[in-house]
């Protein structure tokens, strides 16, 4: 189940990346991105630090499950189509 709501998640977030581009700007979205991924894999890190602790048995995979749903979404919003199109109108 995870893995399908990942490539979901992915597919989705990168036709919308795109399709923002025109209307947001490249940099914007490259700042949101950055900052959401970032964010996202704190998250993470946090999961896992929760789970070594005995923190909660039920909590901690739902963190790191949302954390990595939010950070695929974040990726695919600006940093997973954006660098490749902005080397090709470099180019």
């Amino acid at each position: 189940m995870g893995s399908i709501s990942v490539g979901i998640t992915q597919v989705l977030t990168t036709i919308l990346g795109v399709s923002l581009i025109d209307r947001f700007g490249r940099r914007p979205l490259l700042l949101i991105s950055a900052t959401g991924t970032c964010v996202c894999c704190a998250t993470i890190g946090l999961s896992f630090f929760l789970k070594d602790l005995q923190f909660s048995d039920k909590f901690t995979p739902a963190l790191a499950l949302s954390g990595l749903l939010v950070y695929f979404f974040a990726f695919g919003l600006g940093m997973g189509a954006l660098p490749g199109i902005i080397s090709l109108e470099v180019y």
